[in-house]
Parts: C-alpha cells; structure tokens; sequence
C-alpha cells in the first residue's frame, strides 16, 4: 500500500489521489517531517527492518573477536598429561545411528530449536508495539539470558539425578506453558515479564541435557564416542536455530493480508489477535516437542 494513502488530512480524510497531488508538491519540505508529525495507521514490520541486521552483523562481529583475540593464545595451550607415543586410535562406532535412540533424541532436539530463538528475536519489536519503549524491549530478552544461566545450572543438576527424558518433559512443559499462557495473552510489561522469566528459567538449559541423551545413546552401541554424539546432538540444534529463520517469516506471512497488518496489533487485543499470533502457537508447539523422548519411553520406542 501506498504509504502517502495513509496521511490524513486537518480536515478529515483525503482521497489517495489527492494525496499524492500534494505530496508532489512539497517532495523537499516532506524531508524535514518528524516521523510524530505524521499519523500512521500501520505499525513497523516485525523483523525490525535494518535494526534486525545492524543487530546480526554485530554478533557476528563479537563472535568473530572471540576467535580473533584467543588464537594467538593456542601455541601456549598445553595437555594435562603427555600423550602416549604407543597409543593407537580408536575405532569410533557410528552404528548409534541406527538406534530408534539417537534419532528420538534428535527429533526432539531439532524440533525444539525450531522455536526456541522467537522469542529473543520478536519480544523486543513485540513489546514496542505494545507501546513500551525499545529499551524495556531490550531488558526483557536480557531477563530471558539471565533465567537461562539458572536454568541451564538447573537443569543439568536434574539430569545428573533423573532420566534424560523427564528432565526434557519439564522443560518442554515450562517453557510451552509459558509461551500460550503468558506470551499468547501478553497486552502488557507485568506479563511480558513474567513470561520472559518463565520462559528462560524452562527454555533457557535444553542443552544442558545434551550430556544425558549422550549417555543413554551410547549405552548399547560398542565402540560409540561420546564426543561424536555430543557433536551431532549440537548440530542438530544448529539446524532448528538455522530454520527457524525462514520458518518464522513464514508465520508472519500469514497475517500480511489480515486487518492488522503484517505483526500488527489491534487496541487490547490479546497476542493470538495480533500478527505474532502464529508465531506465538509455533513456538508453544516446538517447545512441547521437546518432550517427545518422555512419550518414547511410554511406548517403549526407548
């Protein structure tokens, strides 16, 4: 749509045609418009435009520092005990492929990345829309960060003491609970906070359960490294995280040719009613699919 169609004129709405006569006119005085200026009836697109890739080139760049500034540092690295020069190398056994064991681990894992990074990539544009300010945008995914380092020292302390399995059903039932009850009503910051706190303290230490399901598939496979399983499990959330990006601007698709816009929000509507609605469900749903493993034990698939 045409954005000069959405201007309003002193006296009361203005034909598109006679719009674009004006804005003709006045194309150099339009540059010195202040965006409050002028009424808009559509809010931002919900990937947050140039913002969104400003903010993924800077992590790139941070993460690319990381790698920069400790190579230097590997000549110095030296092991705790000397090698062997008669040791041989060990066969590594990739037969735990074949177990039902490995893959309902996997499927749980990918199925589970699909959704987890949503949230910390739309909450902050959500709570905008909302009409809270970027910054509170920004302290509620930090609030998601900070309940994931608990919940990953929580977790992994459970998986030490349960079964793999049930330590993936809690979470996956936290962190879905947290996405429908509290992200899917979410009209204001008490609920957003909340969610953010829930959803971190659930969502936040799935990995933690990486080491457990490492356990359990190497358990009946000879020869099977642990640190090849591992490894695997690691890409497969690689591959939901990776996903999840086209995936999610698929769902936001969804509501391009709906009354709210593509992410946008209807005056006290409730987050199912908004553009987010779709992604809200998803999200729950790929959660609760992190507790698949649980199922397959019940059924004896484990």
């Amino acid at each position: 749509m045409d954005p000069t169609a959405t201007r309003s004129s002193p006296t009361g709405n203005a034909t598109a045609d006679h719009e674009i006569e004006l804005t003709s006119r006045n194309v150099t005085s339009d540059r010195h418009i202040q965006p409050d200026e002028i009424e808009q009836t559509s809010l931002p697109q919900a990937d947050g435009g140039k913002d969104a890739y400003l903010f993924l080139c800077g992590c790139f760049m941070a993460e690319a520092m990381c790698w920069v500034l400790t190579l230097p540092l590997l000549p110095f690295l030296k092991p705790r005990i000397p090698l062997s020069k008669s040791a041989q190398p060990r066969q590594i056994s990739y037969r735990f492929t074949l177990t039902p064991t490995f893959w309902l681990y996997q499927i749980a894992n990918i199925l589970e990345g699909l959704g987890y990074f949503i949230p910390t990539i739309y909450l902050s544009t959500y709570a905008q829309q909302l009409g809270l300010s970027r910054l509170i945008g920004s302290l509620l995914i930090a609030l998601v960060n900070v309940a994931a380092v608990f919940s990953q020292l929580a977790l992994g302390y459970m998986v030490d003491r349960l079964p793999v399995s049930t330590v993936m059903l809690i979470s996956a039932l936290g962190s879905s609970t947290a996405a429908f009850a509290f992200w899917g009503t979410a009209t204001s910051l008490p609920m957003l906070v909340v969610f953010a706190l829930m959803y971190g303290a659930f969502a936040g230490g799935f990995t933690s359960t990486f080491i457990g399901m490492t356990k359990e598939t190497i358990a009946n496979t000879v020869g099977a490294d642990s640190g090849t399983v591992f490894a695997l499990f690691c890409v497969g959330r690689g591959i939901g995280a990776v996903a999840s990006g086209p995936l999610s601007e698929a769902l936001l698709a969804l509501n391009e040719d709906s009354k709210y816009g593509n992410g946008g929000f209807a005056l006290g509507s409730l987050g199912y009613g908004t553009g987010y609605g779709a992604l809200i469900v998803f999200t729950g749903i790929s959660a609760l699919c992190g507790g698949l493993s649980f199922v397959g034990k019940r059924v004896k698939v484990l």
